[in-house]
């Protein structure tokens, strides 16, 4: 039978080609067009019923993120040095053991329970009180439209791309603070190369989910909250304070020095004054010894 029906097309295909050349192209143009719709339509029919079967039902997400997830397999990264130093899994007892004092930061990798290819991660800083909240997160309803990294070496300028979704790892995740040791963490994982957190210097030119163009080095940290983002320049801010205390210290001392300038020229004066009014006295006293002299004579 297959046989049959495969002889019947190739008759039929050789004998359109020949006799109706045009309308054979013309048709398959519109076989193919229409095999694309309906695969298309069955495909957005299928999703449909697929998210409305989750929606309606929660625990079925949960048995399917649960699933995913592997019970049991490591989903915690331990980064140190712009690399992952270890591996663990959030419900081991021992986790803040597993964990060393110089760790910066550790990721929490997620994969979402609709779509496979996606792997949400969240960045916990605190690493010395792990708490099963910090592993509750949502996802930001933005992203960059880019965000490159500028590196000065010996030669030129190299930019690097470092958008926060790549290779279906999401960093767009609530709470996500992005420093230089992330930063840093990111370029070595995605690019090799590897630069110092402590003594890098970077330029990051930022497009962000409105077309403003935003640049950050690498004293400034990016905290990305649900529906935008936000910039602190915490070192800048030190900075300016020291700054500050110190052009204070030096007012103050400024300040002391004209004090005691005045104080000495006030204590001259006043030296002088004193005196003046002890000579002025001694000439009085003078003159009228003289004249009582005088009148004893006469």
């Amino acid at each position: 039978m297959f046989f049959k029906l495969l002889s019947f097309v190739l008759l039929f295909h050789i004998y359109m080609s020949n006799v109706y050349p045009e309308q054979q192209l013309k048709l398959l143009m519109n076989l193919s067009y229409y095999c694309i719709y309906v695969y298309t339509l069955l495909e957005m029919k299928v999703k449909h019923i697929y998210l409305q079967i989750i929606n309606d039902n929660p625990k079925l997400l949960e048995l399917m993120k649960y699933i995913s997830n592997k019970s049991g397999e490591d989903n915690i990264e331990i980064i140190s040095d712009n690399q992952v130093i270890n591996t663990c899994n959030r419900d081991d007892s021992n986790l803040s053991q597993l964990i060393p004092d110089y760790c910066k930061f550790i990721i929490y990798s997620d994969p979402e329970p609709r779509t496979s290819t996606i792997i949400n991660k969240k960045i916990i800083p605190n690493t010395k009180n792990i708490q099963r909240e910090l592993f509750n997160y949502e996802i930001c309803n933005y992203t960059f439209i880019s965000f490159d990294l500028y590196i000065q070496n010996d030669l030129k300028q190299v930019n690097y791309d470092l958008n926060f979704f790549f290779n279906g790892n999401n960093y767009y995740v609530v709470n996500n603070k992005i420093d230089k040791y992330v930063v840093c963490f990111l370029l070595y994982s995605r690019h090799g190369v590897y630069q110092k957190p402590e003594n890098c210097k970077y330029k990051i030119n930022i497009i962000d989910q409105n077309a403003n163009m935003v640049e950050v080095c690498e004293k400034d940290f990016i905290y990305l909250y649900k529906d935008h983002y936000e910039i602190i320049e915490v070192i800048h801010n030190v900075i300016d304070n020291n700054q500050e205390s110190e052009e204070n210290k030096e007012n103050e001392e400024e300040n002391e020095e004209e004090n005691e300038q005045e104080n000495e020229q006030e204590n001259e004066e006043e030296n002088e004054q004193e005196s003046g009014e002890e000579n002025e006295k001694s000439e009085e006293t003078k003159n009228s010894s003289d004249e009582s002299y005088e009148k004893i004579n006469n």
